[in-house]
């Protein structure tokens, strides 16, 4: 139980420090600039099928994709994009928040060892991160040249 204690302690600052950091940087990461409106005048002019056949034209109806993607791999790329974006900052600021705690352990044999603990677990997350996305990009750009 005390070992929960400790881990808790230690991650709820770097909790708080994301929270606060997040309304900065996640505009700039996670939301795409807006999808370009079509007006009630382009829907009306629009042709359908039934002006064709000489029916009346009835006005189109739709709902605005608010996502850039087209297929279901779109999708899951873009999603996978916004994962990789969050986790190397979060792992930036991981490794900013370990770096903290070794210079506030001030000696003291213990902290330095949890701090480079958590160091090392923060430089391994963000590596095993990067790599596995430059894994995926190598497996994409295969399957592309096979493909092509």
């Amino acid at each position: 139980m005390i070992h929960l204690r400790k881990i808790f302690q230690s991650a709820l600052p770097m909790f708080f420090s994301l929270i606060f950091m997040l309304p900065v940087f996640a505009p700039i990461q996670f939301f795409p600039p807006p999808v370009e409106q079509v007006s009630a005048a382009e829907l009306a002019q629009a042709q359908s099928p039934a002006t064709d056949r000489g029916e009346p034209a009835r006005d189109k109806v739709g709902i605005p994709n608010p996502l850039k993607a087209k297929s279901i791999y779109d999708f899951i790329v873009q999603a996978l994009e916004v994962v990789l974006r969050f986790g190397s900052m979060l792992g930036a600021l991981a490794i900013v928040y370990s770096g903290f705690k070794l210079v506030f352990a001030q000696g003291n044999e213990e902290k330095i060892g949890d701090a480079k603990k958590a160091l090392w677990a923060s430089v391994i997350g963000t590596g095993v991160l990067l790599a596995s996305w430059t894994i995926a990009k190598i497996i994409e750009n295969t399957i592309n040249q096979i493909t092509s």
